[in-house]
């Protein structure tokens, strides 16, 4: 009995040994060849330690974020679509365009080419996905610009390799990563031959290559000065863009609806505002936080908003916005400034016009346009496109009937059929079409049918 008793303690103590090793090399980040299954069960048991190590090799928000993720898994179905990235993946709206579709978003802002490599265990290989979108590099090109560009593209092929293993069953899109513009614009030369890279490796691995340069990019191949607020991150305008490229064309304008509010609140005649003349500390300049609106007036005892580059700012004076862009703006002693974080900014760039009128309270900011231009026809397709979704957005948020979504839908695609250079006097019959629609929702709701 001595005996058997002194077998099993030995054995004890050698499977604590092992299992302490194994936790140490899992939290180390040690490459190793434990199958799938096994790298789940360290995942499970050491939790508090993956996310230690996270913040000790990443940052916090990546920890924060991966923390989620390991949340998430007794939740989460599996067989689903998910998008993979950065902070631009981490933005997409996924749940508002795919409300009733299995669509997972593992995005994490900030992180690289290796970070996604680190988490594949948690955000891709318990999920067993059927198909994957993949969109990574931006920030290694922005944040190291003294490392080759070769090393990246090794270590994206490296990425592919492993999401291959995570998922052997899954569909693996590899995305172009976006082009830049403003402050970043310098970096397309190197954006331009990574994507080239990317797209080798992934046909070398038959993998499917999306390019979405033709949709995303301008005349001088820089981010479409529509879709962005900062020159990298996307607003609702360029996720929609976005989407357009990988969603099947006879599902888009149900994408559309299905973002409707999201479109009213970056195209909205009015922005909730979340502080005027903040006094509190912050850890954020200007104490100015993610995604809020702030109002800065001369009471707030300082030259200029203090705010950093991630964000929008409008300059009014006598009630009319006199400059527009930037960060960090002069405060006027005759008006105040309006500046925004991320949507926040987006709306500020999107909405508040030179010439037009903008008043605030504790509760909003909204805007008028001048009276001389809110009477006039669109002139370009991007405009009418607007306009449509406004209206689009104010069917959806009053449950217009369906009937009329079918109108609208179509108006749609006679919208999409119309070359960018067409005749106005074509831009002109659709916009008559538009403003008959207009009626008719306003007449659906006279009837109280919406």
């Amino acid at each position: 009995m001595d005996g058997m008793k002194k077998i099993y303690y030995t054995c004890k103590k050698f499977l604590a040994a092992m299992f302490i090793l194994y936790s140490l090399t899992y939290v180390a980040g040690c490459k190793t060849t434990r199958t799938i299954e096994e790298k789940e069960v360290a995942m499970a048991l050491n939790k508090e330690e993956r996310i230690s190590h996270a913040k000790n090799r990443w940052f916090e928000h990546y920890a924060k974020r991966l923390e989620l993720f390991i949340d998430e898994l007794p939740i989460v179905k599996t067989g689903g679509v998910i998008f993979l990235g950065d902070s631009i993946t981490e933005g997409f709206p996924t749940k508002e365009a795919f409300p009733n579709e299995n669509v997972i978003n593992r995005g994490i802002g900030g992180d690289l080419i290796e970070g996604v490599i680190d988490r594949l265990d948690i955000s891709i290989a318990p999920l067993k996905p059927k198909k994957i979108y993949l969109m990574i590099g931006i920030n290694n090109l922005v944040g190291y610009p003294d490392k080759p560009i070769d090393e990246f593209a090794m270590n994206y092929n490296k990425l592919l390799d492993e999401l291959k293993q995570n998922a052997p069953d899954a569909k693996i899109i590899a995305q172009s990563i976006l082009p830049t513009s403003k402050g970043f614009a310098h970096k397309n030369s190197a954006v331009r031959i990574m994507n080239e890279k990317i797209k080798l490796m992934a046909e070398q691995k038959g993998l499917e290559y999306v390019d979405l340069h033709p949709a995303m990019a301008d005349v001088k191949g820089e981010l479409k000065s529509e879709y962005t607020g900062d020159g990298i991150h996307l607003n609702i305008e360029g996720y929609q863009a976005w989407l357009k490229e990988i969603v099947p064309a006879d599902k888009y304008f149900d994408v559309l609806v299905n973002l409707s509010p999201m479109w009213n609140n970056y195209r909205g005649s009015s922005r909730a505002v979340n502080a005027i003349d903040p006094i509190e500390k912050s850890i954020y300049p200007g104490a100015r936080g993610p995604e809020q609106l702030i109002i800065y007036t001369p009471k707030y005892g300082k030259p200029s908003t203090g705010t950093n580059e991630w964000g929008n700012e409008a300059v009014v004076q006598n009630g009319v916005v006199t400059k527009i862009g930037g960060n960090n703006s002069p405060i006027p002693p005759d008006g105040f400034v309006v500046s925004g974080h991320n949507t926040a900014g987006n709306w500020i760039l999107a909405n508040l016009k030179l010439g037009y009128e903008v008043i605030y309270d504790q509760n909003e900011v909204r805007f008028k346009q001048p009276k001389d231009s809110s009477s006039k026809a669109p002139v370009s397709k991007r405009e009418m496109r607007i306009e449509f979704l406004n209206l689009l957005a104010m069917m959806s948020l009053r449950k217009a009937p369906q009937t009329l979504f079918e109108k609208a839908k179509n108006l749609y695609f006679e919208l999409e059929e119309l070359d960018a250079e067409a005749h106005s006097s074509q831009f002109f019959k659709w916009h008559e079409q538009l403003k008959e629609l207009e009626m008719k929702v306003q007449e659906a709701a006279a009837k109280n049918e919406m």
